[in-house]
């Protein structure tokens, strides 16, 4: 209602003659002139400059330090801090830097002022301060990424007040008693000690300007205390949970005084409190945290374990109540709020105005200017738009030929080596081992050839299917995909290449934990022995060959290495490499290994890499995970795979 009496009292003033965007330019004019002339209190001063949009920032990048990693720097006011919350802070701090090892974390200690010039100057790429400090000093790129969780206060939403105190003997009993008298406070811009005081007057219906006069006593709270008894100060604005942990220290000292406007006691609050409850201390990303550092900076706060104080860190879902508190004092970022009539504006800038009439017929120009800049550019941009979706569709459009191609170039070479007339040689080996199996229930012969018939019974059948699944890779069908225990498929694989390389020394390492892949369980074993035999054939012209299979998790994903020692350039630096289609390092290899492996990791959305560094090379294989929905781990095989029950290859 307020902006729509401003307004109509704009148009009586004689500006009804005039086009709307004139009239709305000479307005802005008018504001402009008046705030740029007229001089301003420090403080205003301060958080215009804090309110400045992120353009005007001078937006530094973090420096790199001289061992190439990136250093990020955090600060905050160590003064701000009780004595008892700063082992928890220092201990954030500590779990920043052992979790972070990939950054150099700098942790820069400021006064208040020295903190706001840090943000406005890109000189912080995050800060720890009170919630109030944050949405004050707010400009375009903070973003709140995790708010302090107490035992004392488990929901960071509703997580400190103001709470005052009064000597035990004093006759007030309210906080309307209080009005007029003296209140101590850490320091004159305090969140908790002043804003939330005084919004609490608001919510009462009482006037906060001038309400109480302030005496500066500085921290910890015991120094506004001592204030009260000094006779300095009539009463006291302590943080909650102060007095509690007062109480737990010195309770005598405590006993000398008492709190009032004591608000209902709260199940999840577990301290008193004289007001509503706001945020706690926020960590704040800035313009400068690039979206990795700040990715990675969360998920260590959040991942934290609770400090020996029960400190721990969570997630605001929005500032409303801290903004609204700024809006109902007209103070911080709505400090504007306070001119409100069109009297009010003249009276307090008669000076500025009789300037800015003077800039309004430029004012003018420069907006019907603007306005055909504006078109122009907006024409251009929709231009530059229509081109970029035009390319950004001929490069879709490529991608899925290139991806076409090689799915063809791949069913081509693998069809050339494997044709339909294998079932043929595989039915009869496997009728043949079908025969041997009943002619030693008659005869039966020693135990290493009843072994020894099964495997190859078994090796037919996995043949047979392979087979068919080039015929329906061909035909693009998909099986469908279910969980399959990677720990116990990789075990058998590897078992498998022992027994084919008996000289090599094959490592496996598995995690405690079987892991499931959404995948097929022939495809699986199919990379798996793809990758441990090229490893090993690799490495057997090496006096002591060695390979190593590792199966570890992290960030969801199965993550399965491969190492050999086959490469013989101890020297050689690591150098990424890639598999080529029909190009291989052996004499009769036809280089279709890996790019089957790839194929095949790239149809579950995964990835292959390959490397070789200081003689070793190293095949990694990264798929997403799936948990095993019921499905019970499989029995890890034996060093001999057991031929399954009267297995067809045909």
């Amino acid at each position: 209602m307020r902006l729509r009496d401003r307004q109509s009292r704009f148009w009586r003033c004689g500006f009804s003659g005039l086009s709307g965007r004139v009239l709305l330019t000479a307005l802005f004019g008018l504001l402009t002139a008046a705030f740029l002339w007229q001089p301003l209190p420090a403080a205003a001063a301060s958080d215009t400059e804090a309110s400045a949009p992120v353009s005007s920032l001078s937006a530094k990048s973090s420096p790199v330090a001289a061992d190439g990693r990136r250093i990020v720097r955090i600060g905050y006011v160590e003064r701000s801090f009780m004595p008892e919350e700063r082992p928890d802070i220092l201990a954030t701090f500590a779990w920043l830097k052992k979790k972070l090892p990939q950054y150099q974390i700098e942790i820069r200690n400021y006064t208040i002022p020295g903190l706001e010039y840090a943000i406005r100057h890109g000189e912080v790429d995050f800060f720890l301060e009170t919630a109030g400090f944050y949405r004050r000093v707010y400009v375009q790129g903070l973003r709140d990424i995790a708010t302090m969780i107490t035992r004392e206060a488990p929901n960071p939403s509703e997580a400190v007040g103001s709470l005052i105190l009064v000597p035990y003997d004093s006759p007030y009993k309210s906080i309307e008693d209080l009005k007029g008298k003296r209140a101590a406070v850490s320091w004159i811009e305090a969140f908790s000690g002043v804003y939330i005081p005084e919004g609490e007057l608001a919510a009462r219906g009482l006037s906060p300007d001038h309400y109480f006069h302030y005496v500066e006593a500085g921290s910890p709270m015991t120094n506004l205390l001592a204030a009260v008894q000094r006779g300095d100060a009539d009463f006291a604005l302590a943080r909650t949970c102060t007095f509690e942990q007062l109480e737990s220290t010195t309770p005598e000292y405590a006993k000398q005084f008492r709190a009032v406007s004591l608000k209902k006691p709260d199940a999840v609050f577990h301290c008193r409190t004289s007001t509503d409850l706001y945020p706690y201390w926020t960590f704040i990303s800035t313009q400068t945290a690039t979206a990795p550092v700040s990715r990675a900076v969360t998920v260590a706060l959040l991942t934290m374990p609770e400090t020996s104080h029960g400190v721990a860190w969570g997630v605001v879902s929005d500032f409303a109540r801290v903004d609204g508190l700024f809006r109902t004092l007209k103070a911080g970022p709505y400090a504007y709020l306070r001119v409100e009539s069109v009297g009010d504006f003249v009276r307090k800038y008669r000076t500025p105005i009789l300037f800015g009439v003077l800039l309004i017929l430029l004012l003018i120009f420069h907006s019907w200017r603007s306005g055909r800049l504006v078109e122009e550019r907006t024409a251009e941009l929709e231009k530059s738009r229509l081109a970029e979706e035009a390319a950004t569709r001929r490069k879709l459009e490529a991608e899925k030929k290139l991806e076409t191609f090689e799915r063809v170039s791949v069913i081509g070479a693998i069809s050339s080596l494997i044709t339909h007339e294998l079932n043929g040689p595989l039915s009869t080996i496997s009728n043949c081992c079908g025969t041997l199996e009943r002619l030693f229930e008659r005869t039966p012969p020693a135990p290493v050839v009843t072994r020894m018939v099964a495997l190859i019974e078994k090796q037919c059948w996995r043949s047979s299917e392979i087979i068919e699944r080039v015929r329906g890779y061909a035909k693009n069908r998909n099986r469908e995909l279910v969980p399959v225990n990677f720990s116990a498929a990789l075990e058998r694989v590897a078992s498998m290449r022992r027994l084919a390389h008996p000289d090599i020394h094959i490592t496996l390492s598995l995690p405690e934990k079987p892991l499931f892949a959404a995948w097929d369980e022939l495809e699986m074993e199919l990379v798996a022995n793809n990758l441990i035999k090229n490893a090993a054939e690799a490495c057997a012209s090496n006096p002591a060959p060695r390979v190593a299979v590792t199966l570890s998790e992290k960030a969801g994903s199965a993550i399965l290495s491969v190492e050999d020692n086959g490469s013989g350039d101890q020297s050689e630096a690591n150098t990424p490499l890639s598999p080529t289609p029909l190009h291989s390092t052996k004499g009769n290899g036809l280089g279709l290994g890996l790019l089957i492996v790839k194929t095949l990791v790239e149809k579950i959305s995964g990835r292959l890499e390959l490397s070789r560094a200081g003689g070793i090379t190293l095949a990694r294989v990264t798929i997403p995970l799936e948990e095993a929905k019921g499905a019970s781990p499989e029995p890890r095989a034996a060093a001999v795979p057991q031929p399954k029950d009267k297995a067809s290859p045909s």
